[in-house]
């Protein structure tokens, strides 16, 4: 599955103004985070490093999936 039918079938998860997130969450916005920039980054409980994970998936989200 490539990053852009990960985002597909989870982009609903990640609206722009959605503040939590959930543990299940957080794994579905790293694993289509280091598809797409061909990362291999995990989460570490670091909350700004968790942010920028977000915030680029939700960036993604709302470019490629209307």
């Amino acid at each position: 599955m490539g990053w852009e039918e990960a985002l597909r079938e989870s982009a609903h998860l990640f609206p722009m103004d959605k503040k939590v997130f959930q543990p299940e969450e957080l794994a579905i916005a790293y694993h289509i985070y280091n598809l797409h920039f061909g990362t291999m980054k995990i989460d570490v409980g670091c909350g700004a490093c968790r942010r920028d994970i977000i915030t680029a998936v939700k960036k993604l989200a709302q470019k490629y999936v209307k």
